[in-house]
């Protein structure tokens, strides 16, 4: 099992725990890199249901540019951002190729819809 699937079976674990999906990504994240989940896991909670339930973007993808933030984002005003700022358009380009948009109403759908296929 590649490490992209065993994150992705944690991710579905820790959402079927409770965790919405902006915590559910964050809190594997944690997990697999042994960083301390109480200090992040705040940060992640008002991006549920696609920011506090209105259905835009979507918690999984926000979760993921949070975690993409903690490993290359900057320190300090004068650090290089590019990193931060490439890998999270690559994340982006990938997750709107595969879902089409970034909204959380049209992922939860699509989701749904993988589920019962």
């Amino acid at each position: 099992m590649s490490n992209a699937e065993k994150a992705r079976l944690l991710a579905e674990k820790n959402f079927r725990s409770g965790f919405n999906c902006a915590e559910s990504v964050l809190v594997t994240f944690c997990q697999l890199t042994g960083r301390p989940i109480d200090e992040v896991l705040p940060l992640t909670t008002g991006f549920g249901g696609g920011i506090g339930r209105s259905g835009c973007l979507c918690g999984a993808l926000a979760g993921a540019i949070i975690a993409i933030g903690l490993l290359h984002g900057r320190r300090s005003p004068k650090s290089d951002k590019h990193p931060a700022y490439d890998h999270a358009s690559k994340l982006h380009k990938r997750f709107v190729t595969s879902l089409g948009v970034p909204v959380a109403e049209f992922s939860i759908r699509w989701i749904s819809k993988a589920r019962s296929t």
